[in-house]
């Protein structure tokens, strides 16, 4: 549900949430840990400037955006620990097939804001996009 005066436009694209799994071990008795679709949220997103990205230790081929998004239950869980999906896609277990894969650096309530809201600062680079193949 949209609050009053809030313009639903201006959150314009839908991001997921994966949270780290440690599952059972297998057969060389490894631990096995795997990421698992805990949630979606409509978001608005804006790049960070180069100067901003740099004194934060990005590298050179990062791309560093915040994403803000509504404040709800899921959003308020969020941790650095999990990650950011972009244009993500789940089967029906939780496992992501495809989608472009931002690490998380930060969670922030945002200050004076009209509506409750939750920034997240997240960095991705070109190369961490995801596509899950399955062999015949």
């Amino acid at each position: 549900m949209i609050g009053r005066g809030v313009n639903p436009s201006v959150y314009d694209r839908k991001i997921g949430f994966e949270r780290l799994a440690t599952g059972q071990a297998n057969a060389l008795n490894e631990v096995v840990q795997d990421w698992r679709f805990i949630g979606a949220a409509m978001a608005k997103r804006s790049d960070v400037r180069d100067s901003e990205a740099v004194s934060a230790g990005v590298e050179d081929r990062a791309l560093m955006s915040r994403f803000v998004v509504r404040d709800t239950g899921l959003t308020r869980g969020i941790k650095p620990a999990d990650r950011l999906i972009l244009r993500g896609v789940w089967d029906a277990s939780g496992i992501l097939q495809s989608g472009d894969i931002w690490t998380i650096k930060g969670v922030k309530q945002v200050s004076g804001a009209r509506h409750a809201e939750i920034e997240i600062t997240a960095v991705t680079s070109n190369a961490v996009s995801y596509t899950h193949l399955t062999l015949p």
